[in-house]
């Protein structure tokens, strides 16, 4: 099963879901618990290499941090050149959303 499989079948939370503007899941403990730990060398090798097969939601699901602390690691990884840049951008689609109701007022805001 996937990581966002898991994530869709979760009941048990100490918090519920939440998600940003942009639909990116927010911290939430149960599913990033590595938040704010300093990477490691193993970290760092999974990222540079299943990033560009996988995308940042999946890979910040199985490494336990954020998507935006992953897409900020790739930033800096490619800056020293130490994570080749794509010659082809890939667009990964997100597969966890915000519920509709979230995603219908947060339309409903950006209409104003």
């Amino acid at each position: 099963m996937s990581n966002t499989a898991a994530v869709k079948q979760s009941k048990d939370l100490s918090q519920p879901i939440e998600f940003d503007t942009q639909g990116r899941m927010k911290y939430h403990p149960d599913f990033h618990p590595k938040q704010g730990a300093p990477w490691t060398t193993k970290d760092e090798a999974y990222l540079i290499e299943h990033y560009d097969a996988l995308g940042a939601e999946e890979v910040s699901l199985t490494l336990g941090r954020t998507i935006n602390t992953v897409l900020r690691r790739v930033c800096d990884l490619r800056k020293t050149n130490k994570m080749p840049k794509p010659k082809v951008k890939i667009m990964h689609r997100r597969t966890l959303r915000p519920p509709k109701q979230a995603a219908a007022s947060h339309a409903a805001r950006a209409a104003q």
